[in-house]
């Protein structure tokens, strides 16, 4: 390349091989194929005039074709094989695809390559600019390859493919076969970009302009510090002068996980108000402001525990009246005002979003919710971003068939809403102004009357988790919606239940006007991390299986695999999180009592305090065999394998953590990524699917607190043992008679220890 690099480069110093091979990364999918067919594009004699100072001059070609190495195969992606993942192989692989007669087009992919090929060289081409702070062009040739893949892809006239249209526009009028050096071309996609294009258009050449620049002038991208979160807000309160900040990761390949480990370990929470909003006198005054604060903390307490008596919720009777307040006006008055608070009511959704959805065209209310309309009937559908499992190579053996839950609404609301003339967020206000003071509500708001069906179930049921599901709750605000097993048809019965206790005029036009037909009821809504219970069975048939089919006499084997065994066992019977050195140590056990003080969060270790969680009776059982076998195990390991002795004698003391395997004659505490290496059979792509399957098996048989309790989800202040917590700890240790059914149910039996031992 001629353009401005004679001070910069020793001709023949780069090796063209080491730059096609860092081109390609990681990706091993046919890489050699593919690798030797970048060579042959590479060497190939041009047929063009185009671009002809884009060359290879200051390589050093080390390189040559292996005509015997066959042309790569077609790819076919999958979910298991993903174009994501091979940025560059499903580039080229495409320019193999093209026909013969589409030379023109197989003539600017070998320009495409040249330029990620220099692009990928830059840093040893000009080594000073990459001492600054500038960054290499990964991202530059990944967004390139992905917008020539997709040209690339449209000249397959046999298909149809999404802005087909678009891509055939830039073949023929954007890249044209006239001459043109390099720095003609970049000013030729400059004035381009300058005119009245689709914007479709002007963003595909301003992708191909700005690589073209940086290969023109020699520059790489400026370093700028990546960020993986964003910031999510929300008000704590009607009047909005409350404000919480939560910072979710943004970007990342399973986004249900993170939810997940986001509400499992939450972060310090983030709060701002001003202070001037609660008294004048924090305006000048620091003391005042000093006084503020707390209120302001106490405040927040309340509002979460959601008394009554603070939070300002009208009694049960006002909100029976204001509902048949609002289905009165709606029905005998057409009062679209009326229809849409009453929408907001029975969905949980804000007044603004059903506003919205007085358009034909609109069908979602926010980015997880939306109306679908099916077998004659309108549902709200909405989707559970932390349920999901998309990559699961196993998904048919999912316990969950769905991450949508269907709530029914009746035809007649959605027709009148979108044929009654169009009322705005005044209108609204104004009505609702007159029914505050018809029905002596005081603090009635459009944002509580959007809570009330929540707080309503929450009140009556104390099921939170029901009360998120049918608001349409998100994921991050709800710890009760991590881990989920339900029956769809039991949900909207329970739902109508709801609504017979609050208004039976609402109730009876549900069931007039709902006409939908009676759902599967082994069709199930909720996580897709818990697998089926015969996949339970196997995987512990296995996990038994493996610690006696060792010869007698491998002792280390039989230790490895029961600590294995031990593991599952432990993280199914008592629902904790999987985390390193999991369960802790010896001294956090008291098996008399049956309870387990487990530090189950990954910050702070093992040694904290953590959280106290009840043990059934066959865990107990089955920790007493393991004690057992331990001193038996140390002493045939005497005289052998002396150093393990004294591994167990610190086990029995607490200062190791009670499980751990043994590695090249080391012994090593139990983690997540140990146990999915010694188990790579089992698939698992999330290590707490013990967790998953522990909450369904637990749906509808323990009241959903002492659910929340056994997962460490309770409300502040109401964790199990503390001073000021609402739950005895004799209901509490009452779940452990529902956990030791989980035996009988996936049919686990213990561990025969006489036959280890005789």
């Amino acid at each position: 390349m001629t353009h401005n690099l004679n001070n910069y480069v020793d001709p023949s110093a780069i090796s063209l091989k080491k730059t096609i091979e860092k081109l390609f990364g990681d990706e091993q999918v046919q890489r050699a194929e593919h690798i030797n067919y970048v060579i042959q594009l590479l060497l190939s004699e041009p047929d063009h005039n185009f671009l002809i100072d884009l060359n290879l001059d200051y390589f050093d070609v080390d390189v040559e074709f292996l005509p015997n190495l066959k042309k790569p195969s077609i790819i076919s992606f999958s979910k298991k094989i993903t174009i994501s993942d091979l940025p560059v192989t499903s580039y080229v692989n495409s320019i193999v695809q093209l026909q013969d007669f589409q030379a023109r087009a197989y003539n600017w992919n070998i320009i495409i390559v040249k330029a990620a090929i220099y692009l990928i060289a830059l840093p040893e081409l000009k080594p000073d600019l990459f001492k600054q702070a500038h960054t290499e062009h990964v991202n530059t040739i990944k967004r390139l390859f992905q917008r020539f893949r997709s040209a690339n892809r449209i000249l397959d006239t046999e298909k149809i493919y999404n802005n087909a249209k678009a891509y055939q526009r830039f073949w023929n009028m954007y890249l044209g076969d006239q001459r043109l050096s390099l720095e003609e071309f970049v000013k030729k996609l400059i004035d381009l970009g300058s005119n009245e294009l689709p914007d479709f258009d002007k963003n595909l050449i301003n992708d191909i302009r700005i690589t073209f620049n940086y290969v023109l002038k020699n520059k790489a991208k400026i370093a700028r510090t990546s960020i993986d979160t964003k910031l999510q807000h929300q008000f704590l309160d009607e009047d909005q002068l409350i404000e919480e900040s939560i910072e979710i990761k943004k970007g990342t390949k399973s986004k249900a996980l993170n939810i997940e480990n986001l509400i499992d370990e939450p972060s310090h929470r983030q709060i701002v108000v001003d202070p001037i909003s609660v008294t004048p006198l924090a305006t000048y005054s620091e003391t005042s402001q000093s006084y503020v604060l707390p209120l302001v903390a106490k405040h927040i307490q309340r509002k979460e525990h959601l008394f009554t008596s603070s939070s300002l919720f009208p009694n049960p009777s006002s909100i029976s009246h204001l509902l048949k307040k609002l289905h009165a006006d709606y029905f005998a008055k057409k009062n679209k005002s009326a229809l849409i608070l009453m929408l907001a009511f029975l969905t949980g959704n804000s007044v603004n979003e059903w506003l919205y959805m007085q358009s034909k065209r609109a069908k979602n209310l926010n980015s997880r919710q939306k109306l679908v309309y099916k077998t004659n009937q309108f549902f709200l559908s909405s989707k559970f971003n932390i349920f999901e499992n998309r990559d699961f190579e196993y998904s048919k053996s999912l316990l969950n068939h769905t991450i949508y839950l269907d709530i029914p609404i009746p035809n007649i609301f959605i027709s009148d809403l979108r044929e009654i003339n169009s009322v705005n967020f005044d209108d609204i206000q104004k009505y609702l102004g007159k029914i505050r003071q018809e029905l002596l509500i005081p603090k009635l708001s459009v944002i509580k009357v959007s809570s009330l069906l929540h707080h309503t179930v929450l009140s009556q049921t104390g099921n939170k988790q029901f009360a998120d599901l049918i608001t349409g709750i998100d994921a991050n605000q709800s710890s009760s919606l991590s881990y989920c097993h339900q029956n769809i048809p039991t949900l909207h019965t329970q739902y109508l239940d709801t609504l017979k206790s609050i208004c039976a005029d609402v109730t009876n036009k549900y069931e007039s006007a709902v006409n939908i037909s009676p759902p599967d009821p082994t069709f199930n809504f909720g996580s897709r991390k818990a697998p089926k219970p015969q996949i339970i069975t196997e995987v512990f048939s296995v996990l038994k299986f493996n610690i006696f089919s060792p010869a007698e006499d491998e002792f280390i084997s039989i230790f490895n695999n029961y600590n294995i065994w031990m593991w599952h066992t432990l993280l199914l019977f008592t629902a904790a999180r999987p985390v390193s050195e999991f369960p802790g140590f010896l001294k956090n056990f008291n098996l008399n009592r049956q309870i387990l003080m487990v530090s189950d969060k990954e910050v702070g270790g093992r040694n904290g305090f953590g959280r106290l969680v009840p043990l059934c009776p066959f865990l107990v059982e089955e920790l007493k065999k393991l004690l057992k076998f331990l001193e038996y195990f140390s002493i045939h390991m005497m005289m052998d394998h002396s150093y393990l002795v004294d591994v167990i004698e610190q086990i029995k003391t607490s200062k190791l953590p009670l499980l751990g395997i043994i590695q090249n004659d080391e012994w090593v505490p139990l983690s997540p990524s140990v146990v999915k290496t010694f188990n790579p059979e089992f698939g698992f792509e999330h290590a707490n699917w013990h967790r998953h399957t522990a909450r369904a098996f637990l749906t509808n048989k323990v009241d959903e607190p002492e659910i929340l309790a056994l997962f460490g989800h309770e409300a502040m202040q109401q964790e199990a043992a503390h001073p000021f917590s609402s739950l005895p700890l004799s209901q509490f240790s009452r779940i452990s008679n529902v956990l030791e059914q989980m035996k009988d149910h996936f049919k686990i039996s213990g561990v025969e220890l006489h036959v280890i031992t005789q």
